[in-house]
């Protein structure tokens, strides 16, 4: 997952949107399980030298669809071990 656009409000979902290419090319809503999560995403280790708008991030998400469509993504897990720059080889 990557970061379309973002709000850093933790108690708003509203303006929180991603990409998830295998999912879809287009950037839909992003709902966290918890505020905990958003945080996390937003403020990844500094040691990976990249702020949070060039890095993709590895979640467990919950896709939520319309007639079959994916309209939003619920994220339950982030897994900040494996958060990676990913125009590097």
């Amino acid at each position: 997952m990557y970061w379309y656009q973002t709000k850093f409000d933790s108690n708003s979902n509203t303006g929180n949107q991603a990409i998830i290419d295998d999912i879809s090319k287009s950037s839909l809503k992003v709902i966290f399980k918890n505020n905990e999560l958003k945080e996390a995403m937003l403020h990844p280790d500094p040691a990976l030298g990249k702020p949070w708008q060039e890095l993709a991030f590895v979640v467990d998400v919950e896709v939520q669809t319309v007639r079959g469509k994916p309209k939003m993504y619920n994220i339950l897990k982030y897994y900040p071990e494996y958060t990676f720059y990913p125009d590097e080889d």
